[in-house]
């Protein structure tokens, strides 16, 4: 790409270091060069595929791993140590838990959410979790019964499935709870389809429509009778950061518009699991920092950049026949696909094209 001279770059900061946060500074510099100049803000010092927990946690993968001082260093950023606490839009300022002020020119915020426990007498799945304990207790077989909860509200289910089919392969007596009306619901109804079948064959009971409590250990109530397992794993509820001076809804998510541009301010974008009503996935934090990147580069002079991709569901679901990927259209319910072939490439779990090339191009560190 080129870019038209400036007399000085665009400064973009972003708040940040999840996926969202990474694939939009690498599409900047990709698109861009040295039309902007990017600071990261975060507090991390190492990012991590949480897609991979799951594998990690089940034996079969380790953590890949890699030190945001060296993506930063592709994408050609500084990278600020500390969090973002609230931002003065009309002077176009993120402050944060330092004291720092960092002025911007356009700022991202791209911190996630927050996960919180949905029942306290369940195990719950957080986010770069260590299952461990979990999975040796269902391996040894003191947990031989095993139920897995989704809480109402969850707006991505697909880890339940993974580690549901992954256990029944293993022999284990699994449930999943759900308040979906079919498994993946939204990936549509083939996909529901498909990966009803694979469950039924597995002998995983599956309970729909469900609205789920879990008052004590091993229980969980129903409107209709209960349930009892010797481990009840869950997935977590999130909040939104609550950013002063940044709008929000109840939850804390970041009110914004289809383009990332944050409700009442002209140079304030949100992308990822932090805004309100969006999926908390990788893979569409992933394209919203793509389309972003976009718009952003071309704002700074750049010229010759590509159309921003569709927006697409994508996931990919482990079998011992090998892994499945998923896709929807959120614009077209009928676009439900699953394929034994990538649908995307590089054909990471999560579709992230430069975060997954940076990735292919350095040697991961098992953790």
């Amino acid at each position: 790409m080129s870019s038209t001279p400036a007399s000085r770059p665009s400064e973009i900061v972003i708040a940040g270091s999840g996926v969202g946060a990474l694939e939009l500074a690498l599409t900047l510099t990709e698109l861009a060069g040295d039309a902007v100049r990017l600071r990261i803000v975060t507090p991390a010092t190492e990012f991590h595929w949480r897609a991979h927990d799951l594998d990690t946690a089940l034996g079969r993968g380790h953590v890949e791993s890699h030190p945001v001082d060296s993506i930063a260093a592709r994408a050609r950023a500084e990278v600020v140590a500390g969090s973002v606490e609230a931002v003065e839009a009309d002077s176009r300022t993120f402050v944060l838990d330092t004291g720092e002020r960092l002025p911007y020119d356009t700022g991202v915020i791209a911190v996630g959410a927050r996960a919180v426990p949905a029942f306290e007498h369940a195990w719950t799945l957080w986010p770069g979790t260590d299952l461990g304990e979990a999975v040796g207790d269902i391996a040894s077989g003191f947990a031989q019964r095993v139920l897995i909860v989704i809480p109402k509200g969850t707006g991505w289910t697909l880890p339940a499935y993974v580690l549901a089919i992954a256990l029944a392969e293993r022999g284990t007596s699994v449930g999943i709870v759900t308040p979906e009306a079919v498994p993946l619901e939204g990936f549509g109804a083939v996909v529901g389809s498909t990966v009803s079948e694979i469950i039924r064959r597995l002998g995983v009971t599956l309970h729909v429509v469900a609205q789920p409590d879990v008052p004590a250990a091993g229980a969980v109530r129903l409107p209709n009778g209960w349930l009892e397992a010797d481990r009840i794993l869950t997935l977590p509820g999130l909040s939104g950061p609550a950013l002063a001076g940044v709008p929000a809804d109840v939850g804390g998510f970041v009110l914004a518009g289809p383009d990332g541009l944050v409700t009442g301010t002209d140079s304030l974008y949100a992308i990822g699991d932090a805004v309100a009503g969006v999926i908390p996935s990788g893979g569409l934090a992933a394209l919203a920092a793509g389309r972003l990147g976009a718009t952003l580069a071309r704002a700074a002079g750049a010229t010759g950049v590509p159309e921003p991709d569709r927006v697409f569901v994508r996931g990919v679901l482990p079998t011992a026949d090998g892994p499945l990927y998923l896709e929807a259209d959120p614009a077209d319910p009928s676009h439900s696909v699953v394929s034994r072939e990538a649908l995307w490439w590089p054909a990471q779990r999560v579709a992230a094209p430069p975060l997954a090339r940076f990735a292919a191009s350095v040697i991961p560190e098992p953790t």
